[in-house]
């Protein structure tokens, strides 16, 4: 039986579709212990420039309020963890941790899905 999920994505990130309430229950109902909720970064891109894979920075304050919200409601139940999947970039990688130690965090994985061509990016896979 799998107690905990750590890599959790939003409809923030733009390609996963419920509410963070509805995971929650969902891995409540499936007997999950531990749900981690780890959407994909925003990147500090410049003005002007949209990723169709991750928030928007506009979108930290309100992901991470959300979840804080939702951990103390569902305390009792499962516990809930703050995170998010983060590619290193060079140009990006300092000034979006600087932004992130304003929030609520419990971690920070690596999903490198990307090489270093920001913020046009090159997609080190292919979807067919």
């Amino acid at each position: 039986m799998i107690l905990a999920n750590y890599h959790t994505h939003t409809t923030r990130c733009n390609h996963a579709m419920g509410t963070e309430r509805e995971y929650i229950e969902t891995a409540i109902s499936e007997g999950f212990k531990i749900l981690g909720f780890s959407d994909h970064t925003p990147q500090p891109y410049p003005a002007g420039y949209w990723s169709g894979i991750r928030m928007d920075m506009s979108e930290l304050y309100d992901y991470t309020d959300t979840l804080v919200k939702l951990r103390d409601e569902y305390r009792d139940e499962i516990k809930i963890l703050i995170g998010f999947e983060v590619e290193y970039t060079r140009k990006y990688f300092e000034p979006l941790l600087r932004e992130l130690e304003k929030y609520p965090l419990d971690y920070i994985i690596q999903g490198q899905h990307y090489i270093e061509k920001q913020p046009a990016h090159s997609c080190v896979f292919k979807h067919e």
